[in-house]
């Protein structure tokens, strides 16, 4: 064999190497299917094709019913086939060329904070006959164990056009128990109709929208969706449970094997296209945005500035990212002190002296 065979081998060799570990990377990964069946339409269950395979992939916009025959992207979270897959969108509203691997929580800009707060770890047990659940919240009986707060759903989903749900989770199951069986976290809302009538609407986040393997989340995982809603129509979050069923196996006497923690309601605003495939700056306001009747005179709120590149926060430590901050202020024109033309007038610079760099002609330096 000559040299120049053993070479084209060895290349060879090192290609099929490189394919094979860049195939089993554990990133996320975007890939295009086509839907061959609406396999469960208010649920957004899809039958889909990649390349010889066909498998199931869910939408979490139940509003949309996507046809047998368009073409999606799907995304399969740590380029794991075995994990539940999320359909994106249409590759005609997305474009041909998009390769975007967005989270869905990256896909919104916060209203808020969470409307949810508890440090408490709730158990729920797959061997008992009939189902186990939990009551977080229900407000016809007066239980609130996750210290939801009504006040703030009321202002906070008002004010967006999205509604982000679900909390974390965590599983001990026996193997005789991964192979069947649900769980899950559901939320009994009210939304007004379009007469203005109130309509219960029911979100439920369970195995079929679950990323990763639901039986086997070894440590706490988020699993959170979306649903596009007019915050306007909001009315009331009447129940939020958490629940197991349907497991193979039933007996008495067996310890909690399904865990859930921090349960997350986030009112949010869906952010442009263009800033999910440029870049973009959020707001975010991990205290909240309100101040109530028990707020101290000298409380304070405050507001982090994050600046994302295609969706993704560029950098939590913002260290060498400076902001001119404004507020509203009628009073302010051209030639008051606390002008500055960046915010222009009616708008009062809250910078320190209105600088952020003395080099930058846009500052107004204050002696």
């Amino acid at each position: 064999m000559s040299a120049t065979n053993y070479e084209k081998q060895i290349l060879d060799t090192i290609q099929k190497l490189v394919d094979n570990a860049v195939q089993n990377a554990s990133y996320d990964k975007t890939i295009q299917c086509t839907i061959l069946k609406v396999q469960d339409a208010a649920m957004g269950k899809y039958k889909v094709k990649y390349q010889d395979s066909a498998f199931y992939a869910y939408s979490t916009t139940t509003d949309v019913t996507y046809a047998a025959g368009k073409s999606v992207y799907v995304l399969v979270p740590g380029n794991d086939m075995a994990s539940n897959k999320t359909i994106i969108g249409t590759v005609d509203s997305l474009g041909a060329d998009y390769i975007n691997n967005i989270s869905i929580e990256n896909r919104y800009d916060i209203i808020g904070n969470n409307i949810a707060s508890s440090e408490d770890i709730f158990g729920l047990c797959s061997y008992k006959s009939g189902g186990d659940s939990v009551v977080l919240y229900d407000y016809d009986n007066d239980i609130n164990l996750i210290n939801y707060n009504a006040e703030a759903a009321d202002l906070y989903i008002k004010k967006g056009t999205a509604l982000l749900l679900g909390a974390y989770f965590k599983t001990d199951l026996p193997t005789e128990q991964k192979f069947r069986g649900n769980y899950g976290i559901s939320f009994e809302t009210i939304y007004a109709d379009e007469a203005g009538e109130p309509v219960e609407r029911n979100f439920i986040i369970d195995i079929d929208n679950m990323n990763g393997n639901p039986y086997n989340l070894v440590n706490f995982t988020k699993q959170i969706s979306a649903y596009e809603l007019d915050g306007l129509k909001f009315q009331s979050i009447n129940k939020i449970q958490i629940f197991s069923d349907n497991f193979p196996h039933t007996a008495t006497g067996k310890e909690d094997d399904i865990f859930v923690k921090d349960i997350q309601i986030y009112s949010a605003e869906a952010i442009p296209e263009e800033e999910l495939t440029n870049c973009g700056l959020s707001l975010i306001t991990p205290q909240g945005i309100y101040f109530d009747n028990q707020s101290a005179a000298t409380a304070v709120r405050e507001i982090q500035a994050q600046v994302r590149v295609k969706g993704k926060a560029a950098s939590d430590d913002f260290s060498n990212l400076s902001f001119y901050w404004f507020k509203e202020n009628v009073g302010i024109t051209i030639n008051s002190e606390k002008y500055n033309k960046l915010g222009g007038s009616g708008w009062e610079c809250l910078n320190e002296y209105n600088v952020i760099d003395r080099t930058d002609p846009d500052h107004l330096l204050i002696e």
